[in-house]
């Protein structure tokens, strides 16, 4: 898994730097623009697609942690 997220967090440092994107945080405020010269609306919703796959892959693994702990019968090994 370790290995998962720093190869995906490679691959996005390099998206970051192709594309430009400025991440602005304000309070309840997570904000991205994207300053890329054959920018689309189309490559917006990729970027941020590919920025929730390491979220989304965590909240799986921290799941069934969960259930490996609390309900371990209802896992099917």
């Amino acid at each position: 898994l370790l290995i998962i997220f720093s190869g995906y967090d490679i691959f996005l440092g390099v998206l970051h730097f192709l594309f430009d994107a400025k991440i602005f945080l304000l309070p309840g405020v997570f904000a991205t623009v994207l300053d890329f010269q054959h920018g689309s609306q189309a490559l917006t919703i990729l970027y941020f697609n590919l920025f929730m796959v390491p979220y989304t892959i965590l909240i799986t693994h921290l799941l069934y942690r969960y259930w490996a702990v609390h309900a371990p019968h209802k896992l099917e090994l």
